[in-house]
């Protein structure tokens, strides 16, 4: 019981980060290749592999100037646009990003001209049937945030999956630091060992139980594994199969008062 969909990105469709001659700007290749675009949604979620498959099959590559890639403009998107995705509410949620570079984040659009702080919100669609849709905001928006990335994958209780060819491996691990739950893997150059990556991530995220608590203000929370098959490296409950059960000791320790705090007397 699942269901793919995808997306592609390139880069903000501006200089420095693409080509603005023309014969390059509807052409990066020379050679036969899609004029480039920011982020463009093809496939939201569907349970037909066929159709899946028929859209990757006719998609072109395009291509940009500078080595970092504007993936996040779409990841965002990805993320943010949960009708136009079709994301489910009781499913376990991946989000896979494939790549052969590092990114672009918050800071970088100014470059190109697009001052304005990423507002957060979904700003691509909606879809008319099958015709794929692009985001049109990169002019305008700047890249956005870690920050925002990491929020919205937790509001939206997804798992992202990076996976980098070895070139680019560093920039991924150390995104996925801050990123709770995200798994990173090595692509291989020609993408041949990609299923095998998406198969041992979805085994190694559901044998693994995360709690997360909201950070209150004022309020510490320690949460120990008292019963896990194994910890990881980070002390997470991991190695759970299906029936067995895993406990945790919770606590919570008020660090200060506030002025709204009220005090009951007897």
């Amino acid at each position: 019981n699942f269901r793919l969909g995808f997306g592609s990105f390139v880069d903000k469709r501006v200089a420095p980060y693409v080509s603005t001659r023309t014969n390059r700007l509807n052409d990066p290749c020379l050679d036969g290749c899609d004029s480039p675009y920011s982020y463009r949604h093809i496939t939201s979620l569907v349970n037909n592999s066929q159709e899946f498959n028929a859209g990757i099959q006719a998609r072109r590559i395009s291509g940009n100037l500078d080595s970092p890639e504007g993936g996040f403009d779409g990841f965002l998107q990805s993320i943010v646009c949960q009708d136009l995705i079709g994301w489910r509410e009781t499913a376990r949620r991946l989000l896979l990003y494939i790549t052969d570079a590092g990114f672009h984040y918050a800071g970088d659009g100014k470059l190109g001209g697009a001052f304005v702080p990423h507002t957060g919100e979904c700003l691509t669609g909606p879809q008319d049937g099958n015709t794929p849709v692009d985001y049109e905001e990169y002019f305008r928006l700047d890249y956005p945030s870690i920050g925002q990335i990491q929020q919205n994958l937790r509001r939206f209780d997804i798992i992202p999956i990076f996976a980098a060819v070895s070139s680019a491996q560093l920039f991924y691990t150390s995104l996925a630091e801050a990123l709770e739950g995200a798994f990173v893997g090595t692509l291989e150059s020609d993408s041949g060992n990609v299923v095998t990556l998406i198969n041992d991530s979805y085994n190694n995220i559901s044998q693994r139980v995360l709690i997360l608590p909201d950070n209150v203000q004022n309020i510490a929370f320690n949460i120990t594994p008292v019963n896990c098959p194994t910890l990881d490296n980070d002390g997470n409950c991991d190695g759970l199969q299906i029936g067995e059960r895993a406990d945790f000791d919770i606590t919570l320790t008020l660090l200060q008062c506030t002025n709204d705090m009220t005090t009951q007397k007897d």
